[in-house]
Order: C-alpha cells, then structure tokens, then sequence
C-alpha cells in the first residue's frame, strides 16, 4: 500500500455516500402532485370512515357522541352531509344522537343546503382545482 492510498479511498467514499444520501433524500422526501392527492384522498377517506364507524356504534349501542372534525393539514375542506354543509377551516363539532330508524347528525355553525341522501361528501380545493369525495352511508341519518 502506498502513502496517501487511504486519503483518496476514503475521500472516495466519502464522495459516493454524498451523492447517494443526496439521491435517497431527494426521492423520499418530494412528493409529486399524484402522491399529495393520494395522501388528501387517504385522509378525507379516512375522515368518512370514521365517521361511518362511530354512527354505526351510537345506532348500535344507542349512546350519543361528539365527533372533532379537523382541517386536514392546512387544507381547509368543505363537509356535506344529509342537508347541512360546514366549511372545515378550524375545529368543527359533530353531535350523534341515535333514534329508532338511524341518527341525528348536528353540525355546529352549519348552513342548510339541498339534501344529498345518505351520503357524506367532502369537497377539496387544491390549487384552483375541486376535488369531491363521497362516501354511501349504511345507515339513515336525519
């Protein structure tokens, strides 16, 4: 081995990790505009299962609940159900009250709109473009 042979090796190395750190962080770490609307979608998917789940479980078990509707990051959403509408731009209080053929969703600071039926619609601007999701409720809901 000759002197100075561990300097440039390990310069070398050194130089290779940067660029494949460099390539690994870029990849992981940018999201094009597909992966962001997949994880929006997941999220207002997720909000609507919730949902579902604990209107399910208030008919069921015949108890009342509150359910926190929260903007998802810093998106604000609009949120529809039955006849009432609410812009999601803070925390937004759901209340559950089961009766004898479904439940009663209140909304606070809700407006009145035209009925959409037992669905559950949650509409999304992202960069000048409306995005809706809906969900079918199992359940009547009043």
């Amino acid at each position: 081995m000759r002197r100075g042979q561990i300097s440039l090796d390990l310069i070398f190395s050194i130089f290779l990790l940067t660029i494949v750190s460099t390539y690994v962080a870029f990849t992981l770490f940018s999201l094009n505009d597909t992966q962001y609307l997949s994880y929006i979608s997941d999220r207002a998917y997720d909000i609507m299962d919730d949902l579902e789940n604990l209107m399910l479980t208030c008919y069921s078990k015949d108890i009342s609940a509150t359910y926190i509707l929260r903007p998802i990051g810093d998106l604000s959403y609009r949120f529809h159900i039955k006849n009432k509408e609410v812009l999601v731009n803070k925390e937004i209080f759901l209340s559950i009250t089961p009766t004898e053929d479904g439940v009663i969703v209140n909304i606070d600071n809700s407006t009145l709109t035209n009925d959409i039926g037992n669905r559950i619609v949650i509409t999304i601007n992202i960069s000048g473009k409306t995005y809706n999701f809906t969900k079918n409720l199992a359940l009547q809901v009043n």
